[in-house]
Order: structure tokens, then C-alpha cells, then sequence
């Protein structure tokens, strides 16, 4: 099992990847090599700032639960980072208004979709559609971490 996960990525889809190996979809080799820059620099981490940050506590203990949204320059999606951290511990998405993609990185507990009960554990990765209503509840003593990849979309 990882410990530490570095970094979530999620993309919108694309048209501009430039493949140079380990696939059986198309290399452009030549652009591939004009495009790259061989000058070195030292390596730098980019972190995102999140747009919103909710820390939810127990009235006599430190906090148990936390949400942070994360808004890129996008308009595909959007990330969050739901954080239960102890037993017992829920989050609770009343509605989505958008398909949403959640990533289990740490702990396990249990998913409810509109009454469907499912185990989450690291790594399971879950699809909910729009409209469906998520409860996360934690079933271990050590935090449980989900992302939610997710975009809201307008009824017209």
C-alpha cells in the first residue's frame, strides 16, 4: 500500500499529447523531439491554493473531518479533498449536479448512493452520476481520504 501519495491528477481531455513510448496508439517521434527543451533547471513543486477550506470538529477534540475544494483554470471539473478523520466519521453530498469521480488514497469505510451501501478501501474509485445523493462514512482508525473529481452542470 502507498503511504504518501504526492500528487492527484486529473485532466480534461485533450488533443495536444505528444507520445514518444509505452503505447500502441500513435508516436510522433520527430515532434515529440522538436518540442522538448534541454536546458536544466531545478526541479520546483507546484501546489494548488484551495479556493475553500472547511474544517468540521468534534465539540471536545481536534477536527475530525475537512473539505477542501480546489477551483484550476478550467472549466472541466473541479477537485476536492474530503478528509474523515476518525471512526464513525461522514461527509455527506446531499446532491450532485454533475458526474463525479471519487478516489479512495487512504483509510476505508463505506459509500451509500441513494441507499446502495458499497466497502471503499485504497484505491477503489467510484462514478456517481448527476442528481445522486453520497454518503462517506469511515470504518477505520486511521483517516479516510477521498478526491472527488467532479463539474456542475446547469439544467437549461
Amino acid at each position: 500500500m502507498c503511504e504518501n501519495i504526492d500528487a492527484i491528477e486529473c485532466m480534461a481531455s485533450s488533443a495536444n499529447v505528444l507520445r514518444g513510448g509505452f503505447t500502441t496508439k500513435f508516436k510522433d517521434l520527430d515532434t515529440l523531439v522538436a518540442a522538448l527543451r534541454y536546458t536544466p533547471q531545478p526541479p520546483r513543486r507546484i501546489f494548488p491554493t484551495p479556493e475553500r477550506s472547511v474544517q468540521i470538529s468534534d465539540p471536545v477534540g481536534p477536527p475530525v473531518s475537512s473539505y477542501v475544494l480546489y477551483n484550476p483554470p478550467v472549466e472541466e471539473f473541479s477537485v476536492a479533498k474530503i478528509s474523515l478523520g476518525q471512526k464513525g466519521g461522514r461527509a455527506i453530498f446531499d446532491t450532485t449536479y454533475g458526474p463525479s469521480i471519487f478516489i479512495c488514497i487512504k483509510g476505508s469505510g463505506t459509500l451509500s448512493v441513494n441507499g446502495k451501501v458499497e466497502d471503499v478501501a485504497f484505491g477503489y474509485i467510484f462514478f456517481l452520476s448527476h442528481g445522486a445523493k453520497a454518503i462517506f462514512e469511515s470504518s477505520s482508525h486511521e483517516p479516510f481520504v477521498c478526491y472527488r473529481a467532479f463539474c456542475d452542470v446547469v439544467d437549461a
